[in-house]
């Protein structure tokens, strides 16, 4: 099947950013998990290798931990594309309002598929709301909502006065222990007025997602204006390129100094953490964009372009379908043990998972030919 799909590109899309999103699944779902196969297998990674590849305990920073707000930032970057559209001379319509509504409902819901236990069918062991996509739809109604605004100075405060707000509520309403933190004790008292002790988010929560929900919206917003200012045809794409890389390391070094006096913790989305987070955002969509927007590099990408694309499906499918997936690959790899330790029996199982998901999602194209090449929404 021909998944070549680089060539005549979309002129009214970012390339950069579908990589981005594209490349950002493909190592939650591909590169993480092949990588901590194949070092099981080998008898260890360098441990500065694998470090990379989980989540820190509570304070700190590690590439794993960039995978969940980078999704929230290109959520933001997709509004322009995905919401200009529908905006009738400028202005929302109901049926701009019920399209938004209705990717807030999926996403919620979906999140609750994925990570909310709804296939307990018990509603006291529901976890309401603990999962990516629901932070994304969060965001996304946020950035729905600002993108209407017409001054690109009133967008910026409106992110700025989130960051102010929630870095004042978690600076002074608590400490920045796991016990101590406002984000969590919020969480425990909304969701306690209706779930028993014995549920997951009362008794085992790693993270707090009411009160940080300002740091989602914030980051969706920052996400938007970035893409905004990339498709900015006053201005050059050089120019466009320079002015994002200096937004991006500004928005780092605020981060770097801030993270001085406020530790950086991603279970409760610190203002600090939140900052290095965007910062880095930004400048890995700037990278792409200036290799393979203006230099035109693009060879080699159509996996994760298609990954990019149908980044939804591919999330969804890993997840719901992921013992299908491990079955259909033990078909071919059982036999194997008679050859090779179970350890690289196993990197061949996940070769072929990756395969498999890389399939299901070229499929998918081939089916929603010609509406592929439009605009995610």
């Amino acid at each position: 099947m021909k998944i070549s799909i680089c060539e005549k590109y979309p002129q009214n899309r970012l390339f950069s950013l579908d990589l981005l999103r594209g490349l950002d699944m493909m190592l939650l779902l591909c590169f993480g998990p092949l990588i901590k196969a194949v070092s099981r297998a080998m008898g260890g990674l360098p441990q500065c290798v694998i470090d990379q590849l989980d989540h820190v305990d509570w304070t700190g920073f590690q590439l794993w931990d960039l995978i969940m707000p980078l999704f929230i930032f290109m959520c933001g970057a997709a509004v322009p594309f995905a919401l200009g559209k529908r905006l009738e001379n400028g202005k929302s319509t109901a049926a701009y309002w019920k399209h938004v509504g209705a990717r807030f409902a999926i996403l919620w819901f979906f999140g609750m598929l994925v990570q909310g236990r709804f296939f307990t069918y018990d509603p006291d062991q529901f976890m309401y709301f603990s999962n990516t996509l629901q932070t994304i739809a969060i965001g996304y109604v946020a950035a729905a909502g600002v993108f209407l605004l017409k001054s690109r100075y009133t967008r910026l405060s409106i992110a700025l006065s989130m960051f102010i707000i929630y870095g004042a509520l978690i600076h002074f309403g608590g400490d920045y222990s796991q016990s101590g933190n406002l984000a969590m004790k919020v969480d425990k008292a909304i969701f306690g007025l209706f779930l028993p002790d014995t549920n997951p988010m009362m008794k085992e929560a790693k993270y707090a997602w009411v009160l940080p929900s300002f740091m989602y919206a914030a980051m969706t917003i920052l996400g938007m204006e970035s893409a905004k200012l990339l498709t900015d045809k006053k201005l050059t794409q050089w120019l466009r390129a320079e002015i994002l890389a200096a937004a991006s390391l500004a928005i780092l070094g605020a981060g770097f100094l801030l993270s001085l006096e406020i530790p950086v913790i991603k279970p409760i989305f610190t203002v600090s953490f939140t900052l290095l987070a965007i910062g880095w955002s930004m400048l890995a969509l700037t990278i792409l964009y200036i290799i393979t927007d203006i230099f035109k590099f693009r060879f080699g990408l159509s996996i994760p372009i298609l990954f990019g694309q149908f980044a939804l499906l591919a999330y969804m499918s890993a997840h719901l379908f992921d013992g299908a997936y491990r079955s259909i690959a033990w078909i071919f790899t059982f036999g194997l043990e008679q050859y090779m330790t179970k350890e690289w029996v196993y990197v061949v199982m996940r070769v072929i998972m990756i395969g498999l998901l890389t399939y299901v999602l070229a499929i998918r194209r081939t089916l929603s030919k010609p509406s592929a090449d439009k605009e995610i929404s």
